[in-house]
């Protein structure tokens, strides 16, 4: 089977919730055909006795919001996460807060952002405004489900804005108990012998988006011709972007809350992890890939879904670079958490991906094709290169699945030893 037979036979029979953490070049048609199944819905008025949301301005009226250009902002102690092309009713993401129609304070109808948003800010129960691009009515939300929304990115005429809002100080924790002896297990012995054996499939999985790559050939480090691309990795000089783009958002927005540490783990049992700290059916139909991005925001869990941009291992390795130095977006403490515990993992669904039961309800990209890795495999591929570059990383093999973890850099040491046996492979 060829690369593109792979791709198109996997499109098929999973739509685009086969990719693990971005699309390659060739899947991102199919990514793009499946998101505008998602969009291509009219993007209803609210629902009555709310009056319907102004009609769309003529083709060569400028919107009085750009889109593209709006970033999350700070009212009050409140931030709030725009959500463009968005429009959310009962039935459609959320219940209707003012029921005699558009919000209203002292001097009448609400009739900019910020006054919607200080209006939302005043009530308790207040999770979102949606907000008419012309004439500014503003639709104070409750219950909100940003993922049952209608999102129609040709047709819309109103934007959802998300609230964030400040939460108290938190009392002064105590210091953690010592950590018992990291545990010696299958998969963290199988890690070891990858350092030691350049043969190991690990070591060819830095070419093409899910292609094993050849001794000698072109590794992804070697596509842009940066002579510095580990040492800017290690720094994280490419971390402020939105690493969620296409899927919420653009490369210009930043759409996590604040406080969203890091989530790394198999596709299901991120999308998992996600849904149920939101309390979501998490395989209601919703696109995988969308579920994960909107889900993880929701669940303040930073995740990687970049459907812009084509993915790479190399991508992948400067995501989770970041994330152990802190440097992702709205991220905050350099905090990293894993949605399948390291050391429930297995060997053998290392050595036949087919047999993960974690892929009970998606088939493993490339799984069966020995020219191509899995994306089961990326996941231990991260899990290594935690293990690796960070001088701590035995006690990955501790920790329960959310619980949150520190690397320890060691100033590069760890990662600069890692970094010559990628260029000896």
């Amino acid at each position: 089977m060829t690369a593109s037979d792979a791709i198109t036979a996997v499109g098929a029979a999973v739509s685009s919730g086969s990719s693990d953490r971005g699309p390659s070049k060739q899947e991102e048609t199919a990514q793009r055909e499946s998101q505008e199944q998602f969009v291509a819905q009219p993007a209803p008025s609210p629902s009555p006795p709310s009056p319907s949301p102004p009609s769309p301005s003529p083709p060569t009226a400028p919107s009085p919001i750009k889109p593209t250009q709006v970033k999350p902002t700070q009212v009050g102690p409140s931030t709030w996460v725009p959500y463009l092309n968005f429009n959310c009713w009962p039935g459609h993401g959320a219940d209707d807060l003012d029921t005699d129609g558009p919000a209203e304070d002292e001097a009448g109808p609400i009739g900019t952002l910020v006054a919607c948003q200080a209006a939302c800010e005043s009530a308790p129960e207040c999770e979102g405004v949606v907000v008419a691009r012309e004439g500014g009515q503003c639709y104070r939300k409750m219950a909100l489900r940003v993922e049952q929304c209608a999102n129609d990115y040709d047709r819309a005429t109103t934007d959802m804005y998300a609230i964030s809002r400040g939460l108290p100080p938190s009392p002064p924790k105590l210091p953690p108990p010592p950590r018992a002896p990291a545990a010696m297990t299958a998969v963290r012995a199988m890690f070891d012998g990858w350092w030691d054996d350049p043969t190991d499939r690990f070591w060819s999985m830095w070419g093409g988006a899910y292609e094993h790559r050849f001794p000698g050939t072109e590794a992804c480090w070697d596509w842009d011709g940066d002579p510095h691309f580990w040492e800017n990795t290690l720094e994280g000089t490419s971390c402020e972007r939105n690493w969620l783009a296409g899927a919420v958002g653009s490369m210009n927005d930043r759409p996590f809350y604040p406080d969203s540490p890091a989530l790394l783990g198999f596709d299901e049992s991120i999308n998992e992890f996600c849904a149920g700290q939101i309390g979501v059916d998490p395989w209601d139909g919703f696109d995988l890939n969308l579920a994960i991005a909107m889900r993880c925001r929701d669940a303040r869990r930073n995740v990687l879904r970049d459907l812009q941009g084509a993915w790479s291992m190399c991508v992948n390795l400067q995501w989770q670079l970041c994330a152990v130095n802190g440097k992702l977006p709205g991220q905050g403490l350099p905090q990293i958490s894993f949605a399948t515990a390291p050391k429930d993992l297995q060997p053998q669904w290392w050595t036949d991906p087919g047999n993960n039961p974690i892929f009970g309800k998606w088939i493993a990209f490339g799984c069966c094709d020995p020219m191509r890795f899995s994306v089961a495999d990326v996941y231990y591929a991260e899990l290594f290169v935690a293990y690796k570059v960070c001088a701590n990383g035995a006690e990955i093999f501790n920790l329960e699945v959310g619980e949150l973890f520190t690397c320890d850099l060691d100033g590069g040491r760890p990662y600069r030893a890692l970094v010559e046996k990628f260029k000896a492979s």
